[in-house]
């Protein structure tokens, strides 16, 4: 297995060895853009875990890129590699102990941390935790359950470190801070970006707009990904482009796999010229382009549409510039002309990320997950426990009684008080 340094390595890449950040015994939080080889520095570190005996885990918010990074892996670790992202059956609970390098969502490790006593035959053996796309700490809906992942997984396996990776955040130096790390940031790109604004008066304009945007593209050699609000639009504009003879597709969580995977190999083939997607390719599966194409400055966050935050769209724009095709790539964004208030999006400040604890109901959950492991029985555990969190740290963390005496009156938790006063789940 792979455990040398290269001659080879990029600007950034060369900061974080020379600087000694893979073996510093902290937790780390690497800020690097889209393409910069945080992935290397991911197997470097892994393979560093596993010559020395130990396993790692590797998290992922997308089970795309899990499959994709453990078939790299395997050809890479060997069958060491496992990937973990759906139902646990018993037959997996084997998996698990046979495995090195755990591949995984934040669900499943959320999941492995509730039940801890079925993994701790694998546990204790970890000595780094990989998480990619670090800023889901902020997703309004998954980022509690990966906080809550973490806390619980350190309080498990307190010598186990923790490799954080983003190319979006706002606090790095916060979120380092609050692991008790250290942040590095780099700006270094393989294939330098520009930004255009592309003004429309009505809405009627985008689609021949696009056509256009996209077919001169196309004409010159390069590849577009064009972002869009939703799935019927993603299908109307792929119709539409079609249409007019160019050859483009449309992605969205709403196919199934293999039609997503038929279109993502499409695309790398050069098959499909211009790929129209939701918000599930800003994130993971390795597609590049020469131009990244903005068309809806909105997305939606699973109850309404909401504006395009700037942490977003450097996602979605990090997929501009093939390595080793494109000279240069290329970000158009989609501008009307009536709009005054749209964000300076080409600066990259990016906004920092803020504890999905800060939800009540997040809290509640994360106080049954808590509870119903066993590592945590009473207020005042609880109350420690939830201490060591980032939104604790953040001085968002909601009011810890209110949020218990809800659960019980509600049936959810039953208390026992007096001399051995303790909290179960009902």
């Amino acid at each position: 297995m792979p455990d040398t340094v290269t001659d080879d390595l990029n600007p950034a890449q060369r900061a974080v060895i020379d600087h000694g950040l893979l073996d510093s015994g902290f937790d780390v939080v690497l800020q690097m853009p889209t393409g910069a080889g945080k992935t290397w520095l991911a197997e470097h570190a892994i393979a560093r875990q596993l010559a020395r005996g130990y396993r790692a885990i590797y998290l992922t918010p997308l089970r795309a890129l899990a499959r994709e990074v453990a078939s790299r892996w395997k050809v890479l670790f060997g069958d060491v590699v496992g990937v973990f992202t759906g139902e646990m059956t018993g037959r997996s609970q084997e998996a698990f102990v046979n495995a090195r390098v755990l591949v995984m969502t934040p669900e499943r490790l959320d999941a492995c941390t509730r039940a801890w006593r079925s993994h701790w035959s694998w546990i204790p053996d970890t000595s780094l935790v990989v998480v990619d796309e670090v800023h889901l700490l902020g997703d309004a809906r998954r980022g509690a359950r990966l906080e809550g992942a973490l806390l619980r997984f350190r309080r498990l396996n307190p010598f186990a470190r923790l490799l954080c990776l983003s190319a979006t955040l706002g606090n790095r130096d916060e979120i380092a801070a609050w692991l008790g790390g250290v942040g590095f940031a780099s700006d270094w790109r393989p294939v330098p970006v520009s930004w255009h604004r592309l003004t429309y008066r009505r809405a009627t304009e985008k689609p021949g707009l696009l056509a256009s945007c996209v077919a001169s593209c196309a004409q010159a050699g390069g590849q577009s990904l064009v972002f869009v609000q939703s799935r019927r639009r993603a299908e109307t504009l792929a119709s539409s482009l079609r249409a007019a003879g160019l050859a483009a597709g449309h992605h969205h969580a709403g196919m199934d796999s293999p039609s997503r995977r038929a279109l993502e190999d499409g695309f790398r083939d050069g098959t499909i010229r211009t790929l129209v997607s939701t918000g599930t390719l800003e994130m993971g599966v390795n597609l590049p382009a020469r131009q990244v194409v903005l068309y809806d400055l909105q997305r939606f966050d699973g109850e309404d549409f909401v504006p395009l935050g700037i942490n977003a769209a450097w996602q979605r724009a990090g997929r501009a510039g093939r390595r080793g095709l494109d000279p240069h790539g290329e970000v158009v964004l989609f501008v009307p002309a009536w709009d005054r208030s749209i964000p300076n999006y080409e600066s990259g400040a990016f906004e920092p990320v803020t504890s999905g604890f800060a939800n009540p109901a997040a809290v509640a959950e994360q106080v049954l997950a808590e509870v119903g492991s066993g590592l945590a029985r009473t207020r005042a555990q609880l109350a420690r426990a939830l201490a060591g969190s980032l939104a604790s740290s953040q001085g968002v963390l909601p009011a810890l009684e209110p949020v218990i005496d809800s659960l019980l009156a509600n049936g959810l938790l039953d208390e026992r008080t007096g001399a051995n006063a303790a909290l179960t789940v009902t």
